[in-house]
C-alpha cells in the first residue's frame, strides 16, 4: 500500500480524481484503502498497475494473497515494492 501511496503523492489533485476515474473507482475509495489498509478488489489492482505504467504493482497491493490471485505471476515476487510490508 505504501507504493500506491506515494504514487499518490506525486499527483496533484485533479490528476488524483483522473487516476481514480480510469482505474474505474473513485478518489474518496482510494482514500479509504489508503488510510485503513483494505484489501483493493483484483480488477481495480490490475487497472491501478496499468494507469500507473506500472509505478504500483498488482503484488504490492495484495502481497498476502497475490500468488492465489494471479498465478501467472509468480516469479516476480522479488521486486522491491512487495519487500515493504
Amino acid at each position: 500500500m505504501e507504493t500506491l501511496k506515494r504514487y499518490m503523492a506525486s499527483l496533484s489533485p485533479r490528476q488524483k480524481r483522473d487516476f481514480a476515474e480510469s482505474c474505474g473507482t473513485t478518489i474518496n475509495y482510494l482514500r479509504k484503502v489508503m488510510s485503513t489498509g483494505s484489501v483493493i478488489g483484483p480488477e481495480i489492482c490490475v487497472q491501478i498497475e496499468i494507469q500507473s505504467g506500472g509505478a504500483v504493482s498488482r503484488q504490492s497491493l495484495n502481497p498476502e494473497n497475490w500468488q492465489r490471485i494471479w498465478p501467472d505471476l509468480k516469479g516476480t515476487e522479488s521486486t522491491p515494492e512487495n519487500n515493504e510490508v
